[in-house]
């Protein structure tokens, strides 16, 4: 039997047990059980299960929960706001976690670029003394990120991202940043488009292989609940449409509240 053969019986099996899963699981439904499945997943240890509990019962299950690695006196929960995309660095010699293989840039500023970056002129003018650069794009030209990451090793944090090939609903995720980190997209094919002013900020940014957490944005809360409600707006237009593609990609809306968990020492 070849090995071709095995492997592809080894994916059917794992598919078909998958598919028997789905069909007895039910959802999990209030503090007790999410306690008990919480505390199964923390290795038997109830306190953890009853902090998570706690966390899930505030955000709900589609909330964005993190757990801080630091160690610290107590256990506490703080509540954030945080924006999560699927977008991950261009390039891994990013990264500046090697344990955990992340890129974190703390109180950063941030390009959004609606087009391709062809030269180095944008990132001259958006690099300041002191302070990392987060580059998001709709993509950057190979040599150029070669350039970036020889010219600015040891002098200026930055990591470059951009959105998957797949990514239908990238302009409209790049609003989404925009507006949560009171930044501005770049628009144009000309960089004389840009100024500072139009540059974003946060307070750290972790960016991985294929995601990317934005944490304490500095856009303004109103416009940050004014582009949740356009963003409910047209959910329930296109659901009354039935408009379902479209209302798939809107309803992975990144802008999101999040819970920060630190386990005590």
């Amino acid at each position: 039997m070849s090995a071709d053969l095995i492997i592809g019986e080894i994916y059917e099996a794992v598919w078909r047990v998958c598919q028997y899963l789905r069909r007895i699981a039910r959802p999990v439904s209030g503090y007790g059980e999410i306690v008990q499945v919480a505390t199964a997943a923390a290795n038997g240890d109830k306190k953890t299960g009853e902090w998570v509990a706690k966390a899930v019962e505030k955000l709900g299950i589609g909330g964005l929960f993190f757990v801080d690695g630091k160690r610290r006196w107590k256990t506490r929960l703080e509540y954030i706001q945080a924006m999560k995309v699927d977008w991950g660095f261009v390039s891994p010699s990013f990264i500046t976690n090697r344990n955990s293989a992340t890129c974190i840039l703390t109180n950063p500023f941030i390009l959004i670029h609606a087009n391709k970056i062809l030269t180095e002129d944008v990132v001259k003018q958006a690099i300041r003394p002191r302070r990392p650069l987060l580059i998001v794009a709709e993509d950057v030209e190979t040599e150029l990120v070669r350039s970036l990451r020889r010219s600015y090793r040891g002098k200026s944090k930055l990591c470059v991202v951009k959105p998957p090939k797949c990514e239908h609903n990238g302009k409209a995720i790049m609003q989404d940043l925009a507006v949560f980190t009171g930044g501005e997209v770049v628009t144009g094919e000309s960089d004389m488009n840009f100024v500072p002013q139009m540059l974003g900020s946060c307070k750290e940014v972790k960016v991985s292989q294929d995601e990317m957490v934005i944490v304490g944005g500095s856009g303004g809360q109103e416009d940050i609940e004014e582009r949740r409600k356009e963003v409910g707006c047209v959910e329930y237009v296109l659901e009354m449409l039935k408009m379902s593609p479209l209302l798939e990609m809107l309803k992975m809306s990144p802008l999101l509240e999040m819970l920060k968990m630190s386990r005590n020492a």
